[in-house]
């Protein structure tokens, strides 16, 4: 019987065009019946069929029947690179099939944000297929940069439930041709509209009036975000203030309305002079020194759930529960160079030392191997043997089982190795954290720490590393407890008991 031929939907997403091509032509991954010359089947775990006819796109003869389990992945490599594209385009069919895309390196193992199905569809049915286009000068998602890269490899992978789909005609595009569209208009304060666009939208056609009367735009500032670089935000000074009434903004088909309210008066109190702390504008690991001065980033953490177990002796770490309990080379590399570029940037940095027993001992050790404990929820489907470290109906194995033994993973560490590193670091830090959300590691990090952290133990381990932190560095600022939420404030993972245990008083009362 000859296949069916199905209707189907196109949906772009669109960003602003790369200034500089070096690719001057489409570059074909998966066109009819087989992969392109050059690229290799690298996918896991995964049912999947590249001559399937039971769904085609167009006049297409065949397309690529997927049928993923959990975490599995199809996945593309090519014999080369291709770090010069504007984009990936490809046409997929599927009941919102729960995938992420993600574009890699094999040469230096470096990854691209991923990237949610989700974040450029969320109309993705079975039996129809969709084209989308994924532009590398601003990722669905995240809106960053894919940047220059050794990449050569594009994974498609199923998230915790799997995924069936069927993809077709995937394509790697030398030139994305950008639809200028007007964003939003927003009005800020007295005088001031916020006009966000993409594309090469005419600002000579956005035309202002409030209360049906045309207002002259007097002049423009504009900029490029560094976090969206596809966008533009332009700054539109009026001849006149905002008063209540209606004020519209149109540029073309499209038009913008605000109901400005009346007015709203106060008075402020010039003898009360309470000025705000410069250090409240924050960013964890932020991602360069571009963004901090974009951005007036005024203190920069190295902080987060890897930084429990971070060798700094050796550049490794560990991010527990957050991935399969394995060992890694840190990925920013190690904590004295990151403050001092971040730094060199304008902005202070906020330190997070480590204050359990145990750190990294190297980059590809794990706690939960598959051939100690079979019965696991899931197993990382880069490092099959390695696992999430919980049984099948969520519990963690260290509650039923013995624990792993710790030195499988790590070596020890204590406050004379912290005294050790703070005081030869080159770079030297405003703030230091006393790890991070220690009270929760009998969860994050059972393999180190299986039992729940009561209030006697987290207040020991605070004041000993503050202790050994403010001898190595007399000038250090000390940040504690880091929790997670205001809930540890009241009480510990042990529970009320433990409060009931220290005459019923908050931890941090």
């Amino acid at each position: 019987m000859a296949p069916k031929i199905r209707g189907f939907s196109i949906l772009l997403v669109f960003a602003s065009v790369r200034a500089i091509l070096a690719a001057t032509q489409d570059l074909p991954i998966y066109v009819d019946s087989s992969l392109s010359s050059g690229w290799e089947n690298w996918s896991w775990s995964s049912d999947i069929n590249f001559t399937a006819t039971d769904l085609i796109f167009g006049t297409s003869g065949s397309s690529i029947s997927v049928n993923s389990t959990q975490y599995a992945a199809l996945s593309v490599k090519l014999e080369g690179t291709f770090p010069d594209y504007a984009g990936l385009r490809f046409d997929i069919a599927g009941a919102q099939p729960d995938v992420t895309i993600s574009i890699q390196s094999t040469a230096d193992n470096s990854q691209s944000p991923n990237i949610p199905l989700s974040a450029i569809s969320k109309t993705i049915v079975d039996g129809s297929f969709s084209s989308l286009l994924v532009d590398f000068n601003a990722l669905p998602g995240s809106g960053t940069q894919l940047g220059n890269g050794t990449w050569d490899r594009i994974t498609f992978q199923a998230g915790g439930n799997g995924a069936i789909y069927h993809i077709d005609n995937i394509v790697l595009v030398s030139e994305i041709v950008v639809t200028p569209q007007l964003l939003s208009a927003e009005p800020l304060t007295n005088n001031i509209l916020a006009v966000t666009t993409v594309g090469a939208v005419n600002l000579a056609d956005v035309h202002v009036a409030f209360n049906g009367k045309a207002v002259k735009v007097a002049s423009q500032t504009t900029y490029n975000p560094v976090d969206t670089p596809s966008k533009t935000i332009t700054y539109l000074t009026l001849g006149s203030s905002f008063k209540q009434g209606n004020l519209t903004i149109t540029a073309g088909n499209t038009t913008f309305t605000h109901v400005l309210p009346s007015a709203q008066r106060g008075s402020i109190v010039t003898t009360a002079k309470l000025p705000i702390n410069p250090l409240i504008y924050g960013v964890n690991f932020p991602t360069s020194a571009d963004y901090i001065k974009e951005l007036g980033v005024t203190i920069s953490r190295w902080g987060g759930n890897a930084v429990t177990a971070y060798n700094p002796f050796g550049g490794f770490t560990n991010a527990g529960a957050d991935w399969y309990f394995e060992n890694r080379a840190v990925d920013n590399g190690q904590a004295d160079d990151w403050m001092g570029w971040v730094q060199g940037a304008g902005s202070s940095s906020l330190l997070t030392i480590p204050a359990l027993d145990w750190v990294s001992k190297d980059s590809s050790s794990y706690s939960f191997p598959k051939t100690v404990f079979p019965d696991q929820q899931s197993f990382d489907p880069y490092k099959p043997d390695a696992g999430d470290g919980l049984l099948p109906n969520g519990t963690t194995i260290s509650s039923v089982f013995t624990p792993p033994d710790p030195q499988n993973a790590y070596v020890t560490w204590n406050t004379t190795a912290a005294k050790t590193w703070l005081a030869g670091l080159k770079n030297k830090p405003l703030l230091v954290a006393i790890d991070n959300e220690i009270e929760i590691a009998h969860s994050t990090h059972q393999d180190m720490h299986p039992q729940p952290m009561s209030y006697d133990e987290e207040l020991s381990r605070v004041i000993k590393f503050s202790t050994a932190a403010k001898e190595a560095l007399p000038n250090v600022q000390v940040v504690a407890p880091s929790t997670c939420s205001w809930w540890f404030y009241w009480t510990s993972a042990v529970g009320y008991t433990d409060n009931a245990a220290h005459n019923n008083t908050d931890f941090l009362p």
